[in-house]
């Protein structure tokens, strides 16, 4: 069993590798905020591309506060075009990896336990986050 540090370490690595082969188009941490967050600010629109949707099933064995709203440095939300292979690298190294969902659309939905959790435009939710700090500090 990996102490958290080595837990970390091993999967940057094993991110870095799957981005450096190709595998991996995109990759963000749950450090900040969770996996909610970090789902939601990978649908946000940037120099390199407009926004973009996703839609996604929370698996039903994490709990909601914990693991959705929780940061850990040693999850990181992946997007790929072969699901099956990054499972398999990730099994390797000795890291789990978990299907969440498929990236499209102009909405960030997900699903938990067979609800709606989060049904919202990506344009809605990106006006909130790029303006609320300068709102709140007006």
């Amino acid at each position: 069993c990996l102490v958290a540090d080595e837990l970390v370490r091993e999967a940057q690595r094993a991110v870095l590798d799957a981005i450096r082969s190709g595998l991996v188009r995109s990759a963000h941490d749950t450090s900040e905020g969770g996996l909610i967050v970090a789902l939601a600010e990978c649908c946000y629109s940037n120099i390199y591309r407009r926004a973009v949707g996703a839609t996604v099933k929370i698996p039903s064995h994490l709990e909601v506060m914990r693991d959705l709203f929780g940061e850990y440095t040693s999850r990181i939300v992946v997007s790929t075009k072969d699901s099956l292979a990054l499972a398999q690298r990730a099994a390797q190294s000795g890291l789990r990896c978990t299907e969440l969902g498929t990236v499209g659309g102009a909405r960030l939905i997900a699903e938990y336990e067979g609800q709606r959790a989060v049904d919202i435009a990506i344009e809605e939710l990106e006006q909130a986050w790029r303006r609320g700090l300068p709102k709140l500090l007006s």
